[in-house]
């Protein structure tokens, strides 16, 4: 970190994240960084998504530093500037100021659907089709349950979910820019405002009701399904009208949480940290929003 920043590190020490990442919260003198370890291309992702944000009245990190190739770590990495405040659970009036910020994020058209990578245009998603996205994230939980982790009956549930409301996501025709982890503790305030919006390596282009659903999800964890509903209420009194929220929201709000959960835990295990505890919280969390949609 020293090399690609060129100023001393006086303190640094790891902080949760996902799996397959590692961050460190480094202080360098007054400055605090970020120093991210992840995927190259969920790197490369993350600071197209900043330099495309930057200017958009959206509060994001500053990038200080990218090392993608390696140069400088074991593994390729970024340096983030710490955005300030505190992280928000969802129950500060700030919080719902993130429905104008998420707005301007979901106001940006982008070709292709899914995770998004750089072209020589641009950034656009790497697949055809909003539908092809969410059946590839709701499904492949075979070696999870056969792992012990995840019961078959639940993951059976699921999958009789997602393919009954296909049409609803065949009928997604323009990608928006969406977050793809849109969690209040991604969400940073001080002083009444919002400081920033971290997280970013997981940035998507499909349904903007995917950013919400990730709420409803976050919110079933914290407490209960109907927490996570009165969040997502919350970030809708400043996010306006728009045409994507019109039909099948609540529909759509079920199954896009019931999704997340899925490809978050194929993404754990495949990272190799299938901490026990989390598990069953997540099974909880996913047989509530199923037995809300109607498949108990």
């Amino acid at each position: 970190m020293k090399a690609l920043l060129r100023v001393a590190v006086d303190d640094i020490r790891e902080v949760a994240s996902f799996a397959g990442d590692q961050v460190f919260r480094a202080q360098c003198g007054r400055p605090v960084m970020f120093l991210k370890v992840a995927d190259e291309h969920d790197l490369e992702r993350e600071v197209a998504v900043l330099e495309l944000l930057t200017g958009r009245g959206v509060p994001v990190p500053v990038v200080e530093a990218l090392d993608l190739a390696a140069q400088h770590a074991a593994r390729p990495c970024l340096i983030l500037r710490d955005v300030g405040g505190q992280p928000l659970t969802g129950d500060e009036l700030e919080f719902s100021q993130c429905g104008a910020l998420l707005r301007a994020v979901h106001d940006v058209a982008i070709e292709g659907f899914g995770s998004l990578v750089r072209t020589a245009d641009g950034i656009r998603g790497e697949d055809r089709t909003w539908a092809a996205v969410i059946r590839s994230r709701g499904g492949g939980l075979g070696p999870v349950v056969d792992a012990g982790l995840v019961p078959r009956q639940l993951a059976d549930r699921a999958s009789v979910a997602l393919a009954d409301h296909e049409p609803i996501f065949a009928a997604i025709s323009t990608g928006r820019l969406l977050h793809g982890d849109f969690h209040p503790r991604h969400l940073y305030a001080r002083g009444g405002s919002i400081t920033g919006i971290i997280d970013w390596g997981d940035a998507t282009s499909g349904d903007p009701v995917y950013d919400f659903a990730r709420i409803v999800h976050s919110g079933t964890l914290t407490r209960d399904l109907e927490f996570g509903r009165a969040l997502v209420d919350a970030a809708r009194a400043t996010y306006g009208d728009a045409a994507w929220l019109d039909t099948d929201v609540d529909v759509k709000l079920l199954v896009y949480a019931a999704v997340f959960i899925v490809w978050s835990m194929r993404g754990e295990y495949s990272g190799g940290a299938p901490w026990p505890p989390w598990w069953p919280i997540q099974c909880g969390a996913l047989s509530a929003i199923l037995n809300a949609l109607g498949y108990p």
